[in-house]
């Protein structure tokens, strides 16, 4: 029996860098959802960050992919679809939330938890039941993003579970911390700068098992870097037959003598996509703004308002009311006010 795990769909109208993409992340998720349809899965797990942002319109075209999905799907919320859970149980598409419950699919047993804070984490860990195998989920909320997503000085999973099913890192890997192995989903699409040539998969757990399944974008994102006359020839790029237009990220030396006629000529090809940044000192010093992680302490202070009226908010919320220990209240006012 299979499931497919998929994370980070973002789907939205993509505008990349001040580019119209159109709906790539939309498009790859159709792709899977003929995969799962084709090949039986008994249901699908989003683990977090399905919509970005949620609103009528990505809700109306992820229904509309859904639709051909004729099994269950159980969802996981993220920090970008929190906000507003509706997006998975209007207009006739039903899904589950998976928060807090368990899921035996031929004998393997799922436990989901939304992205929660920082700080309740490993409370949240060792809550999770005897004879789950994977817990999915879509990763705290932290002030930083490392290199990889979990902090191993906050948290630990319980011994009997095998595994965590992750969202939220957008490039498809599994990494053992010594304490089972975590399977990063990975995105479907480029989302920053910096993913161009990451692993965009999906995961597939069948009969236990788990294998990562790759997945091709159809849009090609290429990242190209000219800091010699030598590197020139990298501007050689042929026009486009493809219907999905080919996006190039050109980074380069403005001192680098014809580059900016060669990328007028670019520029001017209708059937291609060009975005490209000008450094005037040190290539591999310049700091891209746009290859930045934008900080969730910055979207914890600019949500606060908003979460307290959210129905995940609430869910929290109830979760604290829970703990007679009024210092977890204190402790959860003062992180959202710091930034967690």
């Amino acid at each position: 029996m299979k499931i497919g795990i998929v994370g980070d769909l973002h789907i939205k109208k993509r505008i990349w860098q001040g580019i119209n993409v159109e709906w790539d992340a939309l498009r790859e998720f159709k792709k899977i959802i003929k995969i799962a349809k084709d090949q039986k899965f008994e249901a699908l797990i989003l683990a977090g960050d399905t919509l970005d942002p949620v609103n009528s319109e990505s809700m109306k075209y992820y229904q509309e992919a859904v639709r051909e999905f004729p099994n269950p799907i159980y969802t996981i919320l993220g920090q970008h679809d929190r906000n507003d859970p509706s997006w998975f149980t209007v207009d006739g598409i039903t899904g589950e939330s998976l928060h807090k419950q368990t899921l035996d699919i031929g004998g393997t047993v799922f436990y989901g938890l939304d992205n929660i804070p920082k700080f309740m984490l490993q409370e949240e860990l060792n809550n999770v039941p005897e004879g789950v195998d994977y817990i999915v989920m879509h990763q705290f909320l932290k002030d930083v993003a490392p290199e990889h997503a979990w902090d191993l000085d906050s948290a630990w999973i319980p011994p009997h579970v095998k595994g965590v099913i992750s969202g939220d890192v957008h490039n498809g890997t599994t990494i053992d911390y010594g304490m089972g192995e975590f399977h990063y989903t990975g995105g479907l699409v480029p989302q920053r700068v910096n993913e161009i040539g990451n692993v965009h998969s999906f995961i597939i757990v069948e009969d236990g098992k788990v294998k990562r399944q790759v997945v091709k974008p159809d849009r090609v994102f290429e990242s190209i870097t000219i800091e010699s006359d030598e590197d020139l020839t990298k501007l050689d790029i042929k026009s486009s037959k493809s219907d999905i237009k080919p996006l190039y990220y050109i980074k380069y030396k403005t001192s680098v003598e014809g580059v900016k006629e060669k990328l007028d000529e670019l520029k001017d090809d209708d059937t291609l996509l060009i975005y490209t940044r000008a450094v005037t000192k040190d290539i591999e010093n310049a700091l891209d703004m746009d290859e930045a992680y934008v900080k969730p302490s910055a979207i914890l202070k600019d949500n606060i308002g908003k979460l307290t009226v959210s129905d995940p908010a609430k869910r929290l919320l109830n979760d604290l009311s829970d703990n007679p220990s009024s210092s977890v209240l204190t402790t959860f006012k003062e992180q959202m006010l710091a930034g967690i």
